[in-house]
């Protein structure tokens, strides 16, 4: 959804958008090969395991997913001097704070998902690179996964769904016109 919404919405910059039948990130030469061939100023991460309840019982994909090909995509970025833009999650916190969380509050992910994504935060900051981490959540679009898109395409009387979360819904559209002004406005 995310990698979608990037791919169309950038302009005045070339972009090279990988689908993940077209590179598989989890493999370190594949990974390496397309860097070295493109050598990208910026590689902007949009692949992520994002099937929170599964991760749960696919502990072993999601980890492979969220922290070992990102450990890889960070480490090629930093050999052919890219900036890395990643995206992360706000599951790395426990959600008993009563106010909205900052960048610098403690951490204490409850499940697999936030175990993982906040592994691969601390993998891209052990490297000495340039990079941007961004935490997005509630992530929709016209196109993909998502909750509006599963509200409005079912035709349901009664609708069971989480009501212990609080958030703010995040357009994917919104966040790639915010990824292009950074690298546009970027030292």
């Amino acid at each position: 959804m995310l990698g979608h919404s990037m791919t169309r919405s950038f302009s005045g910059f070339e972009v090279i958008s990988l689908s993940r039948k077209e590179l598989d990130i989890t493999c370190y030469a594949a990974v390496r090969q397309q860097f070295y061939l493109h050598k990208p100023q910026y590689v902007i991460n949009c692949a992520a395991y994002t099937a929170v309840d599964k991760a749960e019982s696919e502990p072993a994909a999601a980890f492979q997913i969220n922290y070992s090909a990102v450990r890889v995509i960070a480490r090629i970025a930093k050999q052919i001097d890219a900036t890395l833009i990643h995206f992360s999650t706000d599951y790395m916190f426990d959600g008993t704070s009563e106010h909205p969380y900052l960048p610098c509050d403690i951490t204490n992910p409850i499940n697999v998902y936030g175990a993982n994504k906040l592994m691969e935060e601390n993998a891209i900051r052990s490297l000495d690179m340039r990079y941007y981490i961004f935490r997005i959540f509630w992530l929709y679009a016209a196109h993909g996964k998502n909750f509006f898109r599963w509200v409005m395409e079912n035709d349901l009387e009664e609708m069971k769904v989480v009501d212990n979360q609080k958030g703010s819904p995040t357009s994917a559209a919104d966040v790639a016109a915010f990824i292009e002004h950074v690298i546009g406005q970027d030292p």
